[in-house]
Formats: structure tokens, sequence, C-alpha cells
């Protein structure tokens, strides 16, 4: 036990002395404003990063935070878009995202590997490497992939463990303002599987600081959580950021913390079960489930539920926090009249989930398969197999959260069997694609509730727009399109000015396929050819001739 202790000890003393601000440079020429922070609570992840604003412009020049060299290039028509990686000499990564375009070495090398592949999309990690000096030019800010609008996202992620870290933990920004809060919330949690919202209580500021409108509260449960909502800003700044970090005292012993400085990709979807929304706001929970990611609440104390054993008056207290140092805070006293306990399990269900072990669960010609820790929580699983009769599904409850997928396997029911290669699978906006054993399908999804079969046996569309109104940014003549797919969505898509494969760009959020000419590009009378798939493998083509 000893030598593992040492290790563990010098690993983690090893990733704290790691965090020692260097002198990074700021990525922007412009004055440093956040339009989100690290942390930000997002749709299934925690934002990795700091946004900075760009004024609402594109093209702004993006430099190398530190000297270093190109790791990664990725581009995508979703997510980051186009984004470049810099390994610096001192374990970390800095990550540039959203880009409009490279710079010239950057450009010419993936647009090499692109034709190689023929393919827009690519996740490339250059074998030779591509060296960058401290404040070089790498890139042009823009738009691209999952955007919103113009801005730059910015990483710094520790090197071997590939977790993105507060940047802000590595610069000094302007910021003299104490977070707010808006409100506080208590819950029930006296069934230990489902939480319940119970009550809000709005926060007010005044003279001496935020002050509970209910300072004194009364109810009929002694099994609680905390929760609040509130917001940070920085100086000359009107965006609206998440808030650091938060401490909860109960009668003076602190029993909850959480920083958000180090959250993984694979401990992203806890946002899930940190985060509910109720009646416009957004409440940040302070107790935890089975399984937490242990750098963000690293803390914590073993029991962040709030159990009475009284009926007396007990003191609550909330600590919030910038990575600047300013501080708010406020106190609240709470009773319950009675002292509850905890409800057992419902009485149908047809199995206990213990989310600390792997599951295998058959129910006739359906399979359910999962990794230990898939799971947040433990739970009683009802599963209702109507797939061989109507093609449905149902797995409750429809609200436990995955932190990663988990697989369904069943055999391809008889009326589906005549057009088995388009088989799809549907679950509340979300649409999976199969992968083909046999007879049999399987798909790796991250929701439960309700699930349908269905086909996509439809061609994507694709409609020709005027050239004349779509421009390149530097003003040449382009060609352009608008692909759209209804159902399983675009798998790729492939340009031929000739009978020759040219390098077209997608932008996903405005179904946008365009393609640049430039003095590579053929002359006179173009034969132009476009095909496009769908995840389902439907095909849509579209000729015509072009003069240049």
């Amino acid at each position: 036990m000893p030598k593992y202790f040492l290790l563990y000890f010098c690993l983690r003393l090893g990733f704290l002395f790691s965090q020692v601000n260097p002198a990074y440079i700021w990525p922007l020429d412009v004055s440093p404003v956040l339009t989100a922070n690290y942390g930000q609570i997002r749709a299934n992840h925690f934002h990795a990063g700091i946004d900075l604003s760009t004024n609402g412009k594109e093209n702004l020049t993006v430099h190398a935070i530190e000297s270093g060299y190109v790791s990664r290039i990725k581009v995508s028509a979703y997510g980051y878009g186009k984004a470049i990686y810099i390994t610096h000499s001192i374990g970390k990564v800095s990550v540039y995202a959203h880009l409009n375009a490279y710079c010239a070495k950057i450009d010419t090398f993936i647009k090499k590997e692109q034709y190689k592949i023929e393919s827009y999309e690519i996740d490339c990690y250059p074998s030779a490497k591509i060296f960058i000096k401290k404040g070089e030019v790498v890139a042009l800010s823009g738009n691209t992939g999952a955007s919103t609008g113009p801005h730059l996202h910015f990483e710094i992620r520790d090197e071997l463990s590939e977790i993105p870290l507060n940047p802000l933990n590595f610069y000094k920004i302007s910021d003299h303002i104490k977070p707010n809060l808006q409100a506080i919330a208590l819950f029930d949690l006296s069934d230990t599987l489902n939480p319940k919202f119970l009550k809000s209580i709005k926060i007010s500021l005044s003279k001496s600081g935020l002050v509970a409108q209910q300072n004194s509260i009364t109810i009929n449960q002694s099994i609680l959580g905390f929760a609040f909502s509130g917001y940070d800003k920085n100086d000359g700044n009107s965006h609206f950021n998440n808030i650091y970090s938060s401490k909860l005292y109960l009668d003076g012993k602190e029993i909850y913390t959480h920083l958000l400085q180090a959250v993984s990709f694979d401990e992203s979807r806890y946002v899930n079960e940190y985060a509910e929304a109720s009646k416009g706001l957004v409440y940040q929970k302070c107790f935890l489930p089975v399984l937490a990611p242990a750098d963000f609440v690293m803390n914590s104390s073993k029991q962040t539920r709030i159990s009475f054993k009284d009926t007396n008056y007990h003191h609550l207290k909330l600590i919030v926090a910038d990575e600047s140092g300013n501080q708010n805070e406020v106190q609240v006293y709470v009773k319950s009249k009675k002292i509850t306990n905890y409800h057992s399990f419902i009485s149908q269900y047809d199995l206990i989930l213990d989310c600390r072990k792997s599951l295998y669960f058959s129910k006739g010609n359906l399979s359910l398969f999962c990794p230990p820790y898939t799971f947040f929580m433990s739970s009683p699983l009802t599963v209702k197999n109507n797939l061989e009769s109507s093609g449905k599904l149902v797995m409750l409850p429809s609200d436990l959260n995955l932190k990663s997928a988990m697989q369904l396997r069943f055999k391809i029911p008889a009326n589906y069997q005549s057009n088995k290669q388009k088989i799809i699978l549907k679950n509340n906006g979300n649409i999976y694609v199969p992968s083909f054993h046999a007879d049999s399908v399987s798909f790796f999804v991250k929701n439960l509730g309700w699930f349908q079969v269905d086909f996509d046996s439809v061609a994507p569309s694709i409609s020709l727009l005027n050239m004349q109104k779509k421009k390149a940014p530097n003003n040449t003549k382009r060609i352009a399109f608008t692909i759209k797919d209804g159902s399983s969505g675009i798998a790729t898509y492939k340009l031929y000015l000739n009978k020759k494969f040219y390098l077209a760009e997608f932008d996903a959020k405005n179904n946008l396929l365009s393609y640049a000419f430039d003095q590579k590009s053929p002359l006179g009378l173009i034969d132009v050819q476009l095909d496009v798939f769908d995840k389902a493998g439907n095909k849509a083509s579209k000729s015509l001739q072009i003069k240049r």
C-alpha cells in the first residue's frame, strides 16, 4: 500500500505543480471580453474553455499563446468546426476553435491530407512537426462548426490527461465584481433515486449584501438537498457567466465544495445530474449522486445530503466565489416539522441497476449491456419490449442520466426485414444508426425513455444556390448548394469538377456546402457532379454544367 499511496501522491503533486501560471500571451489582439466562461452549463456538457469576443466580426488574427508544435488539426461541419491544437513544452495544449481559416503552412498541410482521403471532415495528428513560435499568427477567427456567432473558443488542456483546465487559472483579467445569486432551492431527497424540487427562495441585494427573502424556512421534509441559481460577471462585460466555486456549510461545518477547474470530457455529462431548470432559472445542486467527478467536488464530504435528526432550526450558509477571489454569501435557517424516512424502491421493476457494476440484461429478443460507471445513480429499471409487434421499446425511468453510452441489441423484427439496411432508432428527437450483426442490430444510446424502430429510405435533398450572390471571403466566385436530410442526417459529400474530386466545405448549421474557385480550378465549360449520402446510406446526386 505505501508505494501505491506514494505514486498517487506524486501524480497529484505533479498535477498541482503543473498549474503554475506560465507567461502566456492573449490569443487575440482585442481587449479580453468573455462571452462564455469555463464550466458554463450547456446541453449534455460543461463548457470546456472560454469564448472570447471578436466584436461580432470574423477573420481576426489568432496568435499562439506560447511556442510549440501543431499536434492536432480537426475540421468538422459540427462541434468545434475548424480547430488547431498546439502542444507546448510545459505539458499543456492550447486549443483554438470555430476558426475561419488556417495560416498558410497549416492550411497547405491539412488540405493535402483532406485530398488524400477525399473528405472535408478530418481529424489529423501530424507526424511531421509543424513548429509554431509564441505570438505567431496561426489562424483567423470565425464562426465554423456549431458556433452560434463569430467568436474564438479557447482552451488549455493538460497534455497527458487531455483534461481541459480553466484558462482563468493562467490569465488575470480585470474583475472586481462579486458573483450574484438569484435564488436558492431545497430538494426532497427522501427518495434516493428521484430528487424532487421542493421549494425555492428568491435572493435580493441589500446594502449589507445578499439576503434571502425568506430567512427562516419551515418544511415537511427532513432529508434535503440544497441548490442555487446565480451568475458571475467581469469588469466591463455584460455577459452572464457561471460561478467558479461554491461552498455550503451546515451548522458551521463545510459539507459541499465544487470548483470549475478540471472537468474531463469523460465526466462532462455530469452536467445533466448537476443542473436542473425550474421556472426560468437553472439550479446547481450542492448534493451528489452515487458517482460524481472527483476533481469537480474534491473537497466535499461523503454526506452532502442534509438529514435533520430533530425539529430545531439549522443554519445553512452558501459562499460563492470567482477566479479573482471576489465572493458573496447568503444564509438561511431551515427546520422540519417532522422527521421523515427514506422511501423504499418501487414494487414493480425488471432489474436493479448497480451503477458501480456492469449490466447485462435480456428480455425476449432484446439485450442491454453497459460497463461499470455508465450511470451516475443506481436505480430499478423497467423494460417494456414491444419490438416484434410494434417496433416500440420503453426503458424507465426516462430521466435517469447516463455518463456514457449503453448498448441495445435486438433481432430485427419481422416487419422490418424487407428493408433492414435502412433501419434507424428514434428517441425523443435523437436518431441512432445501427451496426449490423447477421440478423440483429445494435445501437449505442445515451438516453432512456421511449424508442421506436423506423426506416430512413429518403435520400438527402440538394438545391443549387445563385453563384453570383455567394462569394468567398476573398471575393472570388464560388458554387454553393443547400443540402439537407430530414432523418438520419448527412454523412458524406463529394464534389467533382470534370470528374475530378475537389474539396467543398460544409457548414452544417446553415445546410450550406460550397466550393471557392482558385487557380487550381478548371476553366471553361465545367461538368459539376455532387454526391451526398446520409447515415442510412441513401444517396442523392446533382449534375450541371457551369462556365468559368
